[in-house]
């Protein structure tokens, strides 16, 4: 049985059994009332649609936006098409979904040109066209819609499809956020934290970060409130209340978060010192692809800190890090990957393979003016430099080639 609300301002249609009808409507409080299919209009479709998409019922919910598509309404003429794009009912159809898009724009529904936009920014359907991309970003934008204004703004950004400018990206995403978008309100915390059309203002971009959470649990803007805490960069240093964020981050899926909380509960920093959620939280951000995560639970497995001494899974953490495509990855993985091929520690010896991991890792160092703790591990706080320290000393009684001896001496340098 199709139900819907009375109120005018509320747009509230559901589906429920019979004994079950509610009487005052879930968003509005109102009172709800029985209809039948003829009483609906093309928007009670994509309603009623999208309540039943929320309710895992696929291909039903794609029958309403159908039905809402047929009457010429633009907003269940873009449902369909996502439909088509994420096979929601139905095969997946990219090429279908595009022309929908399209459809949808052409009866000037904003939505649509962002999802047409997106499309050729991706190649969903189409070639990659980041100018025709742009250009729809741009028609959603001139119209004053949100989504559209924050996809156009990282397009300045960083010149996707159109020439780099910050300051138009800043404008357009100040705007964004102004008009409730919540990804627009993140990414102007990172443009206040980074410097992108502003001057770097970290308490701005704190507060930011703070206003969003405030909506959602943002695990991205959660790590950078957990690191401005722990390092007193945009607020007062407080490692209790960095690990709480980091915490809530690492629990809502961030990566480095889960590897900062971990250093955390190993160093007792901010709490209590606790190996076991140490080690949980290391390989629980060591799955997901962090090499700074795999090199740590690596050199527990490889010394028994709070686990069993095991070689070969020491050695698959650390060749873990070496494969991941992580950018800006540290040295340190390729240092500990390499003494295991010099050793035969978790795997057989094979000097020509530890001389080529060294190679590898020592093409970070390419530009760079000296070592730093950044190039041993990029993107946590916690580097172990006595082991790192005692690892290069081993490392230089193995090695016998001239140039990758220096590169190693140069590093005990930075020691």
């Amino acid at each position: 049985m199709i139900v819907r609300c009375i109120e005018k301002e509320c747009s509230c249609v559901m589906e429920v059994e019979r004994q079950g009808v509610p009487y005052y409507c879930p968003k509005c409080c109102g009172k709800m009332e029985e209809v039948v299919e003829e009483q609906l209009t093309a928007m009670d479709w994509c309603q009623l649609g999208i309540f039943l998409s929320e309710n895992e019922k696929e291909e039903e919910a794609l029958s309403c936006f159908l039905k809402s598509a047929k009457e010429g309404e633009p907003w269940g003429i873009c449902n369909l098409g996502w439909c088509y794009e994420t096979g929601t009912g139905v095969e997946q159809d990219e090429r279908q979904a595009v022309w929908l898009y399209k459809q949808a724009a052409e009866l000037s529904y904003m939505p649509a040109y962002c999802n047409l936009g997106w499309c050729y920014e991706h190649g969903i359907g189409v070639a990659v066209d980041m100018e025709l991309a742009v250009e729809a970003y741009k028609k959603a934008a001139e119209d004053d819609f949100a989504r559209g204004q924050r996809l156009l703004a990282i397009c300045y950004a960083y010149g996707n499809g159109t020439e780099q400018n910050e300051e138009m990206a800043f404008l357009l995403m100040e705007d964004a956020a102004h008009n409730g978008d919540l990804d627009a309100i993140y990414y102007l915390g990172t443009f206040y934290w980074n410097g992108i059309g502003t001057e770097v203002n970290y308490k701005r971009a704190v507060q930011i970060f703070k206003q969003l959470i405030e909506e959602m649990e943002d695990p991205d803007a959660l790590f950078y409130l957990g690191y401005a805490y722990g390092n007193g960069t945009g607020a007062e240093r407080d490692d209790e209340i960095s690990f709480s964020y980091y915490k809530r981050s690492a629990l809502a899926g961030e990566l480095t978060a889960k590897n900062n909380l971990a250093d955390d509960y190993y160093l007792g920093r901010g709490t209590e010192k606790n190996i076991e959620e140490a080690i949980f939280w290391y390989e629980e951000s060591a799955e997901d692809g962090n090499d700074d995560a795999c090199c740590t639970i690596g050199r527990f497995y490889e010394e028994g800190i709070g686990v069993a001494m095991e070689p070969e899974r020491a050695a698959d953490y650390y060749e873990k890090a070496c494969k991941s495509k992580t950018e800006n990855k540290g040295l340190e993985c390729y240092l500990r990957m390499a003494f295991c091929y010099y050793t035969g520690f978790g795997r057989e010896r094979e000097e020509k393979k530890a001389e080529e991991l060294l190679r590898m890792g020592f093409s970070l160092l390419e530009g760079q003016e000296r070592v730093t703790k950044e190039i041993l591990r990029r993107r946590n706080q916690f580097v172990c430099e006595g082991t790192i320290k005692t690892l290069v000393s081993k490392l230089l009684s193995f090695c016998n080639d001239s140039d990758l001896r220096e590169k190693l001496e140069e590093i005990q340098k930075y020691f």
